[in-house]
């Protein structure tokens, strides 16, 4: 399953379900189009291009989970 497979997956999920969840997108591609593609979708509330440094999850825990 790619990305896209899951967020169509995920968006067919009840929405009580999908309340406290957040999609950050993690992917290998920095084409403005793809990332405009991923950020169309209300669920995705970040797209963020490989590699995942622990300084950038870091900011993610910072950012989304406050912790």
């Amino acid at each position: 399953m790619d990305g896209w497979e899951f967020l169509d997956k995920y968006n067919k999920l009840d929405k009580d379900i999908q309340s406290g969840i957040i999609v950050v997108m993690l992917t290998t591609s920095d084409n403005p189009e793809t990332k405009a593609r991923a950020m169309s979708w209300s669920s995705v509330i970040d797209y963020i291009a490989k590699p995942l440094t622990k300084e950038i999850m870091e900011i993610i825990n910072n950012k989304y989970l406050k912790l």
